[in-house]
């Protein structure tokens, strides 16, 4: 019997551990317990170092130059190993300049067309059959995944188009064009990998992405399994709380999708903030600071 097991790159907790930024002990309060101002600022910051080098062992102590040389090695060598020979791709540079378009495009909906048309201009034509199918084998060579949005109808078919998200949030940013800096986008993306492992064994949709009905604002995450009946998670993921507007899109998107599916909380995972809940008619939204959520245990979800 074939027993299929996910192993995905260092997590935060494990990036600590590996690189002995923080002792046995503050590990063991599993994100629980309270933290000296010393120690959340360390964490904070080696939070963003994490979503910088992202969890491969081999790049951990090299400079920022060699780091991303590297890890832009590690895609050249997937798509050339694993899609271009495994596949028999007779245009190898079509899957290359496709592979760069979709590790550029983490945390964002991803269109074939638009695919086919970036590709087109670049006069590189090809079909959007061949572009469906280079996307299925960068998942299946576990390059990148895609997330699909949620629906509550196990027969409903959405007709959005699913996210993007890296393997690892050092290859993304490795990935991107030089200059470009999105700190939102790579603790989604690092959240995302952080929910597939304290989810292990839900059905491919398990965590996905939602609009409300009302209003189609968005929500990051939601986690749950309709075939097992299990209630929803919702989770939504942001650099910062500290702009007001930035506040209220976020707050207004979970207080109606919490409305609309009967919930009563949900989690904003803030990059640089502090912990507090938002109250609104008996429901609250926890937010928590992003090094603290990674912390957390599994058992200790929910």
């Amino acid at each position: 019997m074939q027993i299929d097991f996910e192993l995905l790159p260092y997590s935060f907790r494990e990036f600590l551990a590996a690189n002995g930024i923080v002792d046995a002990q503050l590990l063991g309060r599993n994100g629980k317990t309270g933290y000296s101002a010393s120690e959340r600022m360390t964490l904070t910051k080696t939070m963003q170092t994490y979503l910088e080098c992202g969890g491969f062992p081999a790049v951990q102590d090299l400079p920022v130059a060699q780091r991303i040389a590297l890890l832009q090695s590690y895609v050249q060598r997937v798509v050339s190993r694993d899609v271009v020979e495994r596949h028999d791709i007779a245009r190898p540079r079509i899957a290359a300049v496709t592979a760069r378009r979709v590790m550029g495009s983490i945390g964002k909906q991803l269109s074939v067309r638009r695919l086919e048309n970036d590709l087109r201009s670049m006069g590189l034509p090809t079909s959007r059959e061949l572009l469906a199918d280079l996307l299925d084998y960068f998942e299946d060579a576990y390059l990148m995944f895609r997330m699909r949005e949620f629906s509550v109808s196990l027969s409903e078919q959405t007709t959005t188009m699913p996210k993007i998200y890296a393997i690892d949030p050092g290859l993304a940013a490795a990935s991107n064009a030089a200059g470009v800096r999105d700190d939102g986008q790579r603790l989604e993306n690092a959240v995302y990998l952080e929910l597939r492992r304290r989810n292990v064994g839900f059905r491919r949709d398990g965590i996905s992405s939602c609009r409300t009905k009302a209003h189609g604002y968005e929500v990051d995450f939601v986690v749950g399994d309709l075939l097992e009946r299990e209630q929803y998670e919702l989770y939504q993921v942001t650099a910062s709380m500290d702009d007001a507007a930035t506040a209220e899109r976020e707050t207004r998107a979970l207080w109606e999708l919490m409305e609309e599916q009967g919930l009563d909380s949900g989690i904003i995972i803030v990059g640089n903030g502090s912990k507090r809940d938002w109250l609104r008619d008996g429901k609250v939204i926890h937010q928590i600071p992003a090094w603290q959520w990674f912390l957390e245990l599994p058992s200790t979800v929910g």
